[in-house]
């Protein structure tokens, strides 16, 4: 019986595997937020461990001990880019259907496991040859299966980008808060980009079939997961999609609750009513023939953020925009900030850090200021 071998890479990805299995177990089995959207973050997690832990057994050479567990995982190679989509449309104003269809995302793993049902019908020594073919080299028939998943996780990261990279995340609809809408974004962007990254070298290595650039991929996988468990405990508030469960607004059923909230959206932002200095809960809550302190419960355990920081967000998304736009680089930041809806100085820098960690001036010479990434 051979004997394992276990490298620093394999140690490595053993260790992000570990992780990864408790962050998925949370994901999945948590009562916070939203449950839909966790538990396809979940199921992305958990599918990129599993296949991971394929790759250490061949890594270790623990396959030719093991021969059974052959092609057991390699089919789930087809299910991170569903999920990463599902994700991403469950934030997304393209809701979709459930159910059935939802399932018939998974279609091409479940076609997977039948091709490969001949590989599991055999006997330990046949396997056991299979698996001492496969240690040399990939064989020829897995080149299909592979290019398959190479096209399928292009096509729906394509689909995923086209949602994160529009103006779509983060409303009602979705069931998530509209005033967490900022903070997805940048979160959504970054998942984006590792994404690019891992199917760009598992597109080389199964084109140009060099064992390098899978290397680097399982350890891209490794910080992948890292950056979502320190997001995780960094801000619960975007990993954990802020849902309220329950009647929470006493007298608002949650549908007229949903409904409500849009409203206040629409009104703030349409009107741009943000743009007032002088805008307060009780003006607002006027408008929308509502008691102020129920307007205050609904911002609070349907948005999240109590009336200021709400409004004061709009506030610093203005002016962004201001500081960005040519047109107005000849007037001073003050000015701007007054335009954008602040009532002083001190509360415009205090509220403008606090949600892009920079100061405006400092926003305005940056790279930012010109294009925001």
């Amino acid at each position: 019986m051979p004997e394992p071998k276990f490298s620093i890479l394999a140690v490595v990805l053993s260790v992000g595997v570990l992780q990864s299995f408790l962050l998925s177990s949370v994901l999945f089995f948590t009562r916070r937020g939203d449950l839909p959207s966790n538990r396809y973050l979940g199921g992305l997690v958990a599918s990129f461990s599993i296949l991971s832990v394929g790759d250490i057994l061949v890594r270790s050479r623990l396959l030719e001990t093991w021969p059974h567990l052959y092609l057991v995982f390699d089919p789930l190679v087809f299910l991170p880019a569903p999920f990463f989509y599902l994700y991403v449309r469950r934030l997304s104003r393209h809701e979709g259907r459930g159910g059935v269809l939802t399932l018939a995302h998974f279609l091409p793993a479940i076609a997977a496991y039948l091709a490969a049902m001949p590989v599991y019908l055999l006997d330990e020594r046949e396997k056991r040859v299979v698996v001492l073919e496969v240690l040399k080299g990939p064989p020829d028939f897995l080149d299909p299966v592979l290019a398959a998943a190479a096209l399928q996780l292009l096509i729906y990261y394509l689909l995923s980008a086209r949602l994160v990279l529009g103006d779509a995340i983060c409303i009602p609809s979705a069931g998530v808060s509209p005033g967490l809408a900022e903070k997805f974004k940048p979160w959504l962007r970054r998942l984006l980009a590792l994404g690019a990254a891992l199917i760009l070298l598992f597109i080389l290595s199964v084109v140009l079939r060099i064992r390098l650039f899978a290397d680097i991929g399982d350890f891209l996988f490794t910080v992948t997961v890292y950056l979502i468990g320190y997001m995780g405990l960094l801000r619960p508030e975007v990993l954990f999609t802020a849902q309220p469960r329950g009647k929470l607004v006493p007298g608002l059923p949650d549908s007229e609750a949903e409904r409500r909230v849009s409203e206040l959206d629409r009104l703030i932002r349409k009107e741009r009513l943000y743009l007032r200095p002088s805008l307060s809960l009780p003006d607002v809550a006027a408008r929308m023939g509502m008691a102020p302190h129920l307007l205050s419960r609904l911002l609070n355990e349907r948005v999240g953020r109590k009336f200021n920081d709400y409004v004061n967000s709009l506030r610093v998304e203005e002016l962004k925009r201001l500081l960005r736009d040519p047109a107005f680089a000849h007037l001073k930041i003050l000015a701007l900030g007054m335009q954008a809806g602040f009532n002083s100085k001190a509360t415009m820098n205090e509220v403008f850090k606090k949600a892009t960690g920079m100061s405006p001036a400092r926003f305005r010479g940056s790279d930012q200021g010109v294009k925001e990434v």
